[in-house]
């Protein structure tokens, strides 16, 4: 691209140099304000408790759309991505704790299991003074 255009285009344009009757007579700038939408501030009507942080599902989807509605659209979209998010990451965070649940009932399984070899190796050992000494020399009778 030649330098003559480049400096022909910024010129039509009216950004340089700097020409504010020629940006204002653009189509498209005369019709900005109503192109865009306008952003309307919440009344101080809603209720208190959008204010506190949610402890349920349901209390952080109505609060997501509480937001989504008092808002710009663009605001909106943003809001609506980080309750995504929120609601993939709570997903994430069941499916994990149910895992470590699996485990820990694993490890105890493992455990119970190992006891019960230990204690399946000392035979019908009496729990009297005498019974434990002769199972801890090994000479129990059967």
């Amino acid at each position: 691209m030649k330098e003559q255009y480049i400096k022909k285009g910024w010129s039509a344009s009216g950004l340089f140099p700097l020409n504010r009757d020629k940006i204002k007579s653009k189509a498209q700038i005369k019709n900005y304000e109503d192109s865009e939408p306008q952003y309307v501030r919440p009344s101080d009507s809603r209720p208190r408790d959008i204010l506190q942080t949610p402890k349920k599902r349901q209390g952080a989807e109505l609060l997501a759309d509480t937001i989504i509605n008092d808002c710009s659209p663009t605001t909106g979209m943003r809001v609506a991505k980080l309750a995504k998010f929120g609601e993939q990451h709570c997903a994430a965070n069941v499916i994990y704790q149910e895992r470590i649940a699996l485990v820990r009932e694993e490890a105890k399984a493992e455990e119970r299991a190992t006891k019960a070899i230990r204690v399946g190796r000392l035979p019908n050992v009496s729990y009297t003074r005498e019974g434990v000494l002769q199972a801890t020399r090994g000479t129990h009778k059967h």
